[in-house]
């Protein structure tokens, strides 16, 4: 069905009908190609959506993926030491054997025959006199003749040698009948003067 179009004249003409102008046919071929161009953008996009959700899905299988780990070793350090310690820390090495410090008991103490009836504790504790000469040589303690001396209380062998009072002066008394101790006595609630003799 037709649109008419009405024209109107001048005041002396009758009104006339004209057909509408139809779209010339350039019009219609570009908009038939804008047309396809869009479809083919759409289809593109499209494409492309498609691809990058594979490429998403691909990555988030690969980082869901278990990745094999070696297994753990089990720290020793803790559970060992609980249960008594690895047996080879029980040895020392090269470098653990000049840093403890020791008592030094001489060995003829034990070999030479006139030292046998002292006992093992008279000798404990002349190992503890020898070890305390370096403190008579920081306080400068010597007498008119040079000879070293120390101080040593009994309560202060009572402390490392844990025995009673009666027992460290009976050691005492042992070191100084096999003449390898030497006390002068001061009076007066003084220490004694206390000379370590050689073996």
């Amino acid at each position: 069905m037709r649109s008419l179009h009405f024209v109107f004249p001048a005041k002396s003409e009758e009104p006339k009908i004209l057909p509408k102008m139809r779209r010339e046919p350039k019009e219609i071929e570009s908009g038939g190609a804008t047309a396809q161009k869009t479809s083919l953008t759409v289809t593109l996009l499209t494409c492309r959506i498609r691809l990058v959700t594979r490429l998403l899905r691909s990555e988030n299988k690969v980082s869901n993926t278990a990745i094999p780990y070696p297994p753990k070793t089990r720290d020793k350090s803790v559970t060992e030491k609980q249960k008594g310690g690895d047996p080879l820390n029980k040895f020392f090495t090269t470098f653990e054997a000049e840093t403890y410090v020791f008592y030094k008991v001489p060995k003829a103490l034990f070999t030479d025959g006139k030292y046998r009836p002292v006992s093992t504790d008279a000798k404990m504790l002349y190992g503890l006199l020898l070890d305390r000469m370096h403190l008579s040589v920081k306080n400068d303690w010597t007498d008119k003749y040079g000879r070293v001396y120390q101080y040593f209380t009994v309560k202060q062998a009572q402390e490392l040698l844990r025995f009673g009072h009666e027992k460290i002066c009976r050691l005492f008394s042992e070191l100084e009948a096999t003449d390898l101790i030497l006390r002068k006595r001061q009076g007066q609630g003084k220490p004694n003067i206390i000379y370590v003799k050689k073996f």
